[in-house]
């Protein structure tokens, strides 16, 4: 009841409601200000602390609002989540749907959009003291639908990516829908080899062009330590002093990495140049994204040549659109010069078909389907970075320090009995 009363108390003063919205779809909410609203909807500061006592509560209070408004409209078409057996169905339902609420009033879909970028606490406290979202329910039907698929968590999470973030807009809803679910479902393909130990020795692997090397295990890869991309992340400071040396350049920029390699390299890179389109192309290296750095260390290793280019555990996080690029564009130009092994259990399955797909069990290469695995053991293994060494602990998940211990320090790895994403405990 509590729920109905909040809503009510904003939607009684148009004015209010609207410098509501204005507020919260436009800034996260930690920077959002109940000065502002008030101020913007010209309401008295003093019946507004009365019906509001912190500004949680008008911002549930419009949570509330937008998430009845976005199930009523589908629920006056009289369907069912319950009643869809197709998942890809399901797909349509949510754009669709979301999209009628973007109709409405593009401010609730630029809310929606707010609180999925939220941290996860407040994500978690929004799920406590608000109403079921309607994306949230058909996440639901989803799951109910999809229990024996390997990686449901994981096709969720494309999905809000998606939604969220890489589409820019519903005016041509019809069409992406196309390629988007095909995005979705599309299947890898997979192939079986052996190995005879717990060191990788890639020279076993058959002669492919790419390979996406998919494990829950930790890896000794010790042999190839310089040829892997984090390496060179951890080791910042030696990676950009190497690069100065090599290349001949001060300040550090993708584009001056592009025209240093084409300077000392006699090989055709001119695909390479496009890259100077991209719109962190002239920034300093310290202050690009660690997706960004991976570019254009990418792009080094492309020019030195290497026998491989190793990603390991980097794609936990980076974004839909900038993994796309990155496995659909970028490294298939690197496979004219390197191989390029990947090493991740995130990596997403349908964008994969240009690979060849492996995963280590018992020190064998399997033909075996991704997963998303969950933290399920009590005793955690803690890989960190500390003074560019790289430290183990073990501490129990339920320990008070742990969340503490994984804020405070620069983590490489978790690891239970399977690997698990930073983004499930944080």
């Amino acid at each position: 009841m509590y729920s109905q009363d909040r809503t009510y108390l904003l939607k009684q003063n148009e004015a209010l409601f609207q410098a509501t919205l204005m507020e919260f779809s436009k800034n996260p909410y930690d920077i959002a200000s109940t000065n502002v609203i008030i101020k913007n909807s010209s309401y008295n500061k003093g019946s507004f602390y009365y019906r509001f006592k912190a500004k949680e509560d008008i911002y549930y209070a419009l949570i509330d609002y937008v998430y009845t408004k976005n199930l009523a409209l589908f629920n006056k078409d009289n369907l069912k989540l319950q009643d869809i057996t197709d998942p890809i169905q399901l797909i349509d339902i949510l754009f669709r749907y979301t999209k009628a609420l973007a109709n409405e009033d593009t401010h609730y879909f630029d809310l929606l959009k707010r609180i999925h970028h939220e941290n996860k606490t407040l994500k978690q406290d929004i799920k406590t003291n608000c109403l079921e979202s309607f994306q949230s329910r058909v996440f639901d039907r989803l799951r109910d639908l999809l229990v024996e698929y390997d990686y449901t968590e994981l096709l969720i999470n494309n999905i809000n990516s998606i939604l969220y973030t890489y589409l820019d807009d519903f005016n041509h809803l019809d069409e992406d829908l196309k390629s988007i679910k095909t995005f979705l479902f599309k299947n890898q393909r997979m192939v079986t080899t052996h190995l005879s130990n717990e060191t990788l020795f890639f020279s076993e692997l058959p002669e492919f062009l790419n390979y996406i090397l998919v494990s829950d295990l930790m890896y000794d890869l010790s042999y190839y330590e310089e040829y892997r991309i984090k390496r060179q992340l951890l080791n910042e400071s030696d990676t950009l002093s190497e690069i100065r040396s090599l290349f001949k350049i001060e300040t550090i920029t993708l584009e001056k990495v592009i025209e240093s390699g084409m300077n000392r390299n006699a090989r055709d890179f001119s695909d390479l140049i496009n890259l100077n389109h991209l719109n962190y192309a002239n920034k300093d290296y310290s202050t690009l994204t660690q997706f960004e750095k991976i570019v254009v260390l990418t792009v080094y290793n492309i020019f030195l040549g290497k026998e491989y280019i190793i990603f390991d555990h980097l794609f936990d996080g980076i974004e839909f659109k900038d993994l796309k690029y990155l496995l659909t564009d970028l490294l298939p130009k690197a496979s004219l010069v390197n191989k390029v092994i990947v090493i991740d259990q995130f990596a997403m399955p349908s964008l994969l078909v240009k690979y060849n797909t492996y995963k280590v069990v018992d020190h064998n290469f399997m033909n075996i389907n991704l997963n998303n695995s969950k933290l399920n053991d009590e005793t955690l293994f803690i890989e960190y970075l500390e003074s560019d060494t790289i430290n183990n602990v073990t501490m129990d998940k339920s320990s008070n320090d742990f969340i503490d211990f994984i804020r405070n320090n620069t983590i490489i790895s978790i690891t239970s009995k399977h690997k698990i994403s930073l983004k499930d405990i944080m």
